[in-house]
């Protein structure tokens, strides 16, 4: 019989390599009985890093899990790396933009667009925006 875990209130992260079971913040996951006799789970589960939970329904499958940008430290950290790749050739400044798209996500780097208030294509990329902001 399956028992599904989830992390409890303090933790971040589960691993055990052994059983193969992994578990990030707000999963629900299906443990067989084997995995559930693996000497780090039940460790896990008797000091509260992780928890049983109920099988999850369809409606709560289908919702992801909205993710929160700080703006603030977002804009700090571009303005960094903007800084940091900027190239001044005859008065003319260049930017290293596979560099700097690489210390992003498509997300954050949409919200700095909004910020910009550039507005976006449905194709484009994480480079496209990255040159619209910068130029």
């Amino acid at each position: 019989m399956a028992k599904y875990i989830t992390l409890g209130e303090k933790a971040q992260f589960f691993h055990d390599p052994y059983s193969g079971v992994t578990l990030a913040k707000g999963e629900v996951k299906e443990l067989t009985s084997n995995q559930l006799n693996s000497k780090r789970v039940k460790a896990a589960l008797l000091q509260g890093h992780i928890g049983y939970a109920e099988k999850p329904t369809d409606e709560t499958a289908a919702v992801k899990k909205e993710e929160v940008i700080d703006t603030e430290a977002l804009l700090k950290k571009f303005e960094a790396l903007k800084e940091a790749n900027k190239k001044v050739v005859e008065d003319v400044t260049t930017y290293d933009i596979e560099k700097i798209s690489r210390k992003f996500k498509l997300t954050e780097l949409t919200v700095l667009a909004g910020i910009n208030e550039i507005e976006l294509e449905e194709g484009d990329t994480k480079e496209t925006i990255l040159e619209a902001i910068l130029n």
